[in-house]
């Protein structure tokens, strides 16, 4: 992973539009709605992206293979290759390692892939990281309760959101990232890298927020499919439609934030 490309950002008038208003010290809502609708194209062909779509099928097997008795075997069913005893660093290596198989496999390697290779290896590390009682002391048996207390709807629910949450804002900052620096000094909008910082900080936030009407779907959707028959790549895949629709429309209104 780490081969996203960046670059200047394309020269077209809505792109003139995104930059205008960082000159003019807009309110980031405004910012983050235009950078949408400038690159809107580019997040609806996302859809279709195998590696988007296999990230967040991957995210809803790790917690039905906790249930089992042997996790470590279960991940491995996954061809997620793990010891015995894996710890959370060991089982995050081994899904990135995963993932980059399967790009090879399928012979496809995308920016947008990699965008959501990171935020679900992110999204695990922050969220089954957070319920353990150390990450350094935490037992082979805290790690799978911790990714099995995901399974439930509404835990789940957490995981779904900050997946999608992160690959947001990886996404419009794969973007932005390449005209902010110009926008850093005085007089800019960004007097100091603390200005700087501050901003992509918020930034991520209000992707979390742009984002949060999928606290209550992915968890509702992911305890309905899991019941009923289970979920595959083809179920996933029109989740992950819903989901960057419904992210694109709260943008596209400001996400509720003025």
């Amino acid at each position: 992973m780490g081969h996203i490309r960046l670059g200047r950002l394309p020269d077209t008038k809505k792109w003139n539009r995104v930059v205008d208003l960082l000159r003019s010290n807009a309110p980031l809502s405004l910012i983050a709605k235009f950078s949408m609708e400038a690159s809107a194209v580019d997040f609806v062909n996302a859809i279709n992206d195998p590696t988007l779509n296999y990230s967040f099928w991957l995210l809803t097997k790790l917690p039905i293979a906790a249930r089992s008795d042997d996790f470590a075997n279960e991940l491995k069913g996954l061809r997620i290759d793990v010891g015995e005893n894996p710890s959370l660093p060991e089982i995050t290596a081994a899904i990135t390692d995963h993932l980059d198989a399967y790009n090879r496999q399928i012979g496809h390697r995308s920016d947008i892939g990699e965008m959501a290779q990171l935020a679900a290896v992110e999204s695990i590390t922050r969220l089954v990281g957070e319920k353990l009682p150390s990450l350094f002391e935490a037992t082979s048996q805290d790690i799978q309760d911790s990714f099995r207390a995901f399974a439930k709807s509404q835990e789940f629910a957490h995981l779904g959101h900050e997946f999608f949450a992160r690959f947001t804002h990886r996404y419009l900052y794969y973007y932005l990232s390449r005209e902010l620096s110009n926008h850093v000094g005085p007089k800019q909008r960004f007097t100091t890298i603390e200005n700087h910082s501050n901003f992509s900080r918020n930034f991520q936030s209000y992707c979390r927020k742009v984002s949060q009407s999928l606290l209550q779907s992915a968890g509702g959707w992911f305890g309905k499919e899991t019941f009923s028959g289970g979920i595959d790549l083809e179920k996933s895949r029109r989740f992950v439609a819903i989901a960057l629709n419904n992210i694109r429309k709260e943008l596209s209104v400001g996400g509720g934030v003025r």
